[in-house]
């Protein structure tokens, strides 16, 4: 072959390789692409608040960020997913949780919380009226409770519960010990613009608090005895401005949602939690969860369902209920799932109170790898080039003997 032959394949080999790699490029920034493209934009530029659902695979994690700068972490995921969870922290510059809520003892929603001890100091912990005993920890401080609250054996959940007393963070430059408070529906916090308010479990007798030595403080209420651990997951309204979201971790309909709505109806105040912006669908999407009353009475925005599919989450119950809420009520929504979605971050602005800005982020094998619009056009046009190119490209002639 000429030499000027080899010259103009080694230069159409050379865009066809720039073009494949601009491909892949392409779909591992996608999102960044679009938003500098002008494709989309829903990514706020002075965002003072946000709340990410951290894709944790079938689990469940998600992270409020306060005006103020101050985090709270609501679950910690699984086992398997704590080192994804502590880099997504990580990611963020995040040294210390100020707030750290666990649900209830699940290995799905506590899995990682070791992790997170380890990794971050932690100002307070709020813990489940649910009482760590296995083979390896009988020292769970809650100990003297044991008659009037539920408990669990797990593994996981001791050496969570072992943690959390011995957690520290630094102030000044000194090494604070941590507090833990028991979750119930007479805690209350504020900090900035933001409220974030527990309407389960209900609280019962008098505030106590439990100074043990060389351990956290512990201070709550005791808690009434639920029939499950999953029914002593909090349900959760978190404000900021008009913005109001709604967490149940893996409350179940009949035991816990009935009776919030009930309460909140005789006290007239169920508007608290009616049409509300984004609700964090109860336990991964299931068919226990998400009663057809309670989404009417939330008629979210937008609903977000943590899971990984190894349950058949979400249920198909679950996604018919969804539609024909929205349907009813006029309603026009949008439903992400980690397992399909990865994060998903909602960001907001404050200095506009009156619309709330979502930008979904795409990671892995997930959404960033279904080929968009403009994805094709990129394709087709390294296609055409190599099929333009190919034909210049002189074929070696053959002689014919004498």
């Amino acid at each position: 072959m000429e030499k000027k032959t080899w010259r103009k394949v080694i230069i159409c080999l050379s865009i066809f390789l720039i073009i494949c790699v601009g491909m892949l490029v392409s779909l591992a920034f996608s999102s960044k692409i679009e938003k500098a493209f002008g494709l989309k934009k829903t990514t706020v530029e002075n965002c003072t608040f946000r709340y990410d659902v951290i894709d944790v695979g079938q689990g469940s994690a998600s992270l409020v960020t306060f005006d103020n700068g101050e985090h709270m972490l609501i679950d910690a995921g699984t086992n398997s997913s704590e080192k994804t969870l502590v880099s997504y922290l990580k990611g963020l510059n995040i040294t210390t949780i100020e707030y750290f809520v666990l649900t209830h003892s699940d290995s799905d929603h506590t899995g990682g919380a070791d992790a997170i001890y380890e990794n971050f100091g932690v100002v307070k912990t709020y813990r489940p009226f649910i009482l760590a005993e296995s083979e390896n920890y009988e020292e769970d401080p809650l100990k003297p409770h044991e008659s009037k609250m539920c408990v669990a054996t797990t593994d996981d959940w001791a050496k969570c519960v072992q943690l959390m007393y011995s957690a520290t963070y630094t102030k000044n430059g000194e090494r604070i010990p941590s507090s833990v408070e028991i979750i119930s529906d007479k805690v209350f916090e504020i900090k900035g613009t933001v409220g974030v308010r527990f309407f389960w479990p209900v609280s019962q007798g008098e505030y106590f608090e439990e100074k043990i030595p060389g351990k956290c403080k512990t201070s709550g209420y005791e808690i009434i005895k639920c029939d499950t651990t999953n029914d002593h997951s909090p349900i959760i309204l978190i404000n900021y401005y008009d913005i109001e979201i709604v967490v149940t971790g893996d409350a179940s309909s009949s035991k816990v949602e009935n009776k919030v709505i009930k309460a909140l109806r005789e006290s007239n105040s169920l508007n608290l939690i009616s049409n509300v912006d984004i609700y964090v669908a109860g336990h991964h999407g299931s068919n226990s969860s998400s009663s057809k009353e309670f989404l009417e009475i939330l008629l979210p925005s937008y609903i977000v369902v943590q899971c990984g599919n190894s349950d058949k989450h979400p249920h198909e119950s679950f996604l018919s209920r969804v539609e024909t809420v929205w349907k009813d009520n006029l309603k026009t929504g949008e439903l992400y799932r980690t397992d399909k979605n990865s994060n998903i971050v909602f960001m907001f602005d404050g200095t506009n109170t009156e619309d709330i800005k979502v930008d979904v982020l795409y990671k892995g094998d997930k959404i960033s790898n279904q080929v968009k619009w403009w994805q094709i056009v990129v394709c087709t046009i390294s296609v055409s080039a190599v099929f333009l190119i190919v034909p210049i490209i002189p074929r070696k002639k053959r002689h014919k003997r004498r």
